[in-house]
């Protein structure tokens, strides 16, 4: 986290969650996840240069595949990068809406394809243009 701090950006978009929702993380660090969201973002937002900050959810996740979890995405990280997002004034892109519904972007469960990966990148391009 500190290039960006040395190399004054325009722009910070911050992806968090995915890997999160594993049980080894959410259920030992999951409490400690707001509060770095909170510090992370404040700091990006702080930054001498004023970025432009945004928030991403997570793309979601189609079963328990590696232990990410989507039930712990959906209802427990989301709404915590909302909360967060909303008391700092950070804009949220939603990825997890992105692929939603759709498992055959997503052929090992978690990791977009190529064409999974144009859509996720099609929604930062139409939320940051």
């Amino acid at each position: 986290f500190q290039a960006p701090q040395e190399n004054e950006p325009e722009l910070v978009i911050v992806k968090l969650g995915t890997t999160d929702s594993r049980p080894q993380n959410w259920d030992r660090y999951g409490v400690e996840f707001e509060a770095n969201l909170r510090e992370l973002l404040t700091i990006s937002r702080d930054l001498p240069s004023r970025p432009r900050v945004y928030v991403c959810y997570p793309v979601c996740a189609v079963d328990d595949t590696f232990g990410i979890r989507e039930s712990v995405i959906a209802t427990e990280i989301i709404p915590t990068i909302f909360r967060v997002a909303t008391e700092l004034g950070v804009s949220i892109i939603d990825l997890h809406t992105t692929l939603y519904g759709m498992p055959q972007l997503l052929p090992d469960k978690i990791h977009p394809n190529p064409l999974g990966y144009v859509l996720v990148a099609r929604e930062v391009y139409d939320r940051v243009k």
